[in-house]
């Protein structure tokens, strides 16, 4: 429900509804010039989290799927991006997310999300999880860090964490450094779960692929 309210939030107001702690980590992303992937999950407001930012003046580009209701489509899409952000849209968004970065843009991948037939298994909780391999591939190739980001909850107001880069492994072996550096983006997820269970809302979808119908780090 929270979601509904997000039009009579702005830039003006922002800080009445919203703390931040570490955004030092974004502006050092910024001088770097790389961009970043912003890593997080369906994870407390996770929404409120990217405008949150944009209202801040960081360059956000959001990653979406149509939803099958055009009109839900079009409300969904102006309010990610009322404040400035952008919004890519899944299955055209390759060589835009690519573009984004070299111009020192932020790219917020939601990471908790089925990776379907073209996931690679990374356990998860417990359970192997097809995981999509975007986050750590569009790291590798544009030299981009990946930043974890997480709101959540505290009394009645919301909290934006950012955290230092992960440390990513780079050698001269692309396979091996995307499967290696997707273990260490889906660890820190999972962190972020074990440590506040109830802000997570994306459980009953996370493991719609069974092992047999996707791709190990073997293949």
């Amino acid at each position: 429900l929270e979601f509904f309210y997000l039009p009579n939030i702005s830039a003006e107001n922002i800080d009445r509804f919203v703390t931040f702690e570490g955004l030092h980590h974004l502006d050092r992303a910024l001088q770097q010039g790389r961009g970043a992937i912003i890593l997080t999950a369906h994870f407390g407001n996770w929404e409120l989290c990217a405008l949150s930012l944009a209202m801040r003046g960081y360059p956000m580009i959001g990653l979406a799927k149509p939803q099958p209701n055009e009109g839900f489509t079009l409300l969904l899409t102006e309010y990610r991006t009322r404040f400035g952000g952008e919004l890519y849209y899944k299955g055209a968004a390759l060589r835009q997310v690519i573009k984004a970065l070299k111009d020192n843009k932020f790219v917020y991948m939601v990471s908790d999300q089925d990776g379907g037939k073209d996931g690679i298994f990374i356990d998860f909780l417990n359970k192997p999880a097809s995981t999509p391999a975007g986050s750590a591939a569009f790291a590798r190739k544009c030299a981009s860090p990946v930043i974890p980001v997480f709101i959540r909850r505290e009394g009645d107001r919301q909290v934006v964490v950012v955290d230092a880069p992960l440390a990513l492994q780079e050698t001269a072996d692309a396979k091996d450094d995307i499967y290696h550096n997707l273990v260490i983006i889906t660890q820190r997820v999972e962190a972020q779960i074990r440590k506040y269970p109830d802000e997570w809302l994306w459980f009953q979808k996370r493991w719609n692929t069974p092992v047999e119908g996707a791709k190990t780090d073997e293949d």
